[in-house]
């Protein structure tokens, strides 16, 4: 339940992003205020009054005790937890058939992966009773497909093949969970990038692991494969403004603080769009934006496209850009892509710890 808050015009409140500054409008959801700095914004409430439970749920430990690692960063998924990894393969194939039948040769010719934790161990000691695997990859280091094995006393069980990408984007990020997949080999991290939530799937979990810490920040390589990828074409979105802001404004021009034009339309082009599709996995999105560089390339597991560096998010202090592999067979244009042009699509986010902070 959340916590009351009382909310009246001509009270100061101290915003986490604003800072102080003083209430001018009450509504149903939102609230008005005017800052230090002059200026005058509309904040949901729910900003201001972040949820807190009424009791605090019954524990053993005693009050304050942090939980230690790994159990403070690590989520074991269960058994009948579901993964639609074929899914990878759509942007380069029509039938995985061919891929499989060239597997014997492939692991034949694979290397195991190199990441950060190869070179600098991480601060914490793995348990014992952890799942013991490799990540190997072909064709070459920095792109290709990776192969996850899982090591038991019985040999090698190959557990998963995936489209595997070294080139990206780096990206700082808070790392709030890390998903353990039921074999044990793999992962998926969430954290926040900027100011957003993400989650991306780890290609060296392996390699990794020791060093992840819920809380802690880190430097990642972020890539992304386009399921599908296409030239914008909404470039109008229709606008129903909540009630609450129609009367705020009107208060604001009562006040001549300052005339709003009416809107019933917001105009996309430019926009930058990063949103995760709920239907899917949790590291599938849903993206838009302009192009800021694309580089064609002849052959990704059979299939020539274009590596577009992509802004998919912005934030007050600068733009979040993000390297997204497109291929022939996912981009629904006879026309290649272009600088300044603006794509929207579906993609796959992968990600390896590349530094720490």
């Amino acid at each position: 339940m959340r916590a009351k808050t009382s909310f009246r015009a001509g009270i100061q409140i101290d915003h986490p992003d604003h800072g102080p500054c003083t209430i001018t409008f009450v509504g149903d959801d939102y609230v008005g205020v005017r800052l230090t700095s002059g200026g005058n914004v509309l904040l949901r409430k729910s900003s201001l009054a972040p949820s807190r439970p009424e009791t605090e749920a019954k524990s053993d430990k005693p009050p304050g005790l942090p939980v230690p690692w790994p159990d403070c960063t690590f989520t074991w998924e269960p058994d009948d937890q579901t993964h639609n990894c074929g899914a990878h393969w759509k942007p380069f194939y029509e039938n995985t058939a061919s891929l499989f039948e060239e597997l014997p040769r492939i692991l034949a010719h694979s290397i195991p992966i190199s990441t950060y934790g190869d070179t600098y161990p991480g601060p914490y000691e793995i348990p014992s009773e952890w799942a013991q695997g490799a990540h190997l990859c072909w064709p070459i280091p920095r792109r290709g497909l990776v192969i996850t094995l899982l090591n038991s006393e019985e040999g090698s069980e190959l557990i998963n093949l995936f489209p595997f990408l070294s080139d990206g984007r780096e990206a700082l990020i808070e790392i709030q969970e890390v998903f353990v997949w039921s074999s044990g080999v793999e992962a998926q991290i969430k954290g926040v990038w900027g100011k957003t939530p993400v989650t991306f799937y780890d290609s060296a979990f392996l390699n990794n692991r020791s060093w992840y810490k819920a809380g802690a920040s880190y430097y990642f390589v972020l890539s992304a494969i386009a399921y599908e990828a296409k030239p914008a074409e909404l470039e109008e979105l229709p606008v129903t403004p909540h009630p609450d802001i129609i009367a705020w404004q009107q208060a604001m021009a009562e006040k001549e603080v300052r005339q709003w034009p009416a809107m019933d339309t917001v105009r996309l082009e430019g926009a930058a769009i990063f949103m995760r599709i709920s239907e899917w996995d949790r590291d599938d999105y849903e993206f838009r934006g302009p192009i800021r560089r694309v580089e064609p390339f002849d052959d990704l597991l059979g299939q020539p496209g274009w590596e577009a560096r992509i802004t998919v998010m912005r934030f007050a202090e600068k733009d979040v850009d993000l390297d997204v592999f497109i291929t022939r067979r996912a981009w629904a244009s006879d026309e290649p892509p272009e600088v300044g042009q603006d794509i929207e699509g579906a993609l796959w986010l992968q990600g390896r710890l590349w530094r720490t902070v």
